[in-house]
């Protein structure tokens, strides 16, 4: 079990798909809230969120990226004014080396030492849909 010492910055749920499809057609309109806590079932992943119980994505019911990743994509394009929401995964982490733990299982604790297991299932590559939502590179 891996242990970091880590800061959860940012918790999106979307009730729908904006990105969908081919970039060309648009993306959709659905609200994306970035939310102070959510409600997790093993099995299932967030509650309210488009990939919520749904079969085609059971290896990918929670998404998270890295801050430091984030930050590295404002920097290359030369944007801080970017919301990590446009990355479109659930979680922001800050101190955890989210490539390490494909693979592998681990725990995301709070200070009180309560924690919610995960499994690493696989690296979520940027698809056509990145530059339709944070721009062109």
């Amino acid at each position: 079990m891996f242990s970091y010492p880590a800061n959860i910055c940012h918790i999106f749920i979307s009730p729908g798909h904006n990105y969908f499809g081919r970039p060309k057609d648009g993306p959709g309109a659905y609200p994306t809230h970035d939310v102070a806590r959510v409600e997790l079932r093993a099995g299932l992943g967030l509650v309210g969120d488009r990939y919520f119980g749904v079969a085609a994505h059971f290896n990918a019911q929670v998404t998270f990226v890295a801050w430091e990743v984030f930050a590295e994509v404002q920097r290359a394009l030369g944007a801080h004014e970017l919301s990590p929401m446009l990355l479109r995964r659930n979680i922001v982490v800050e101190g955890i080396p989210l490539n390490q733990l494909i693979g592998q299982e681990f725990t995301i604790m709070d200070a009180s030492g309560a924690g919610v297991r995960f499994q690493g299932a696989s690296h979520c590559a940027p698809c056509a849909w990145m530059d339709a939502a944070l721009g062109a590179g």
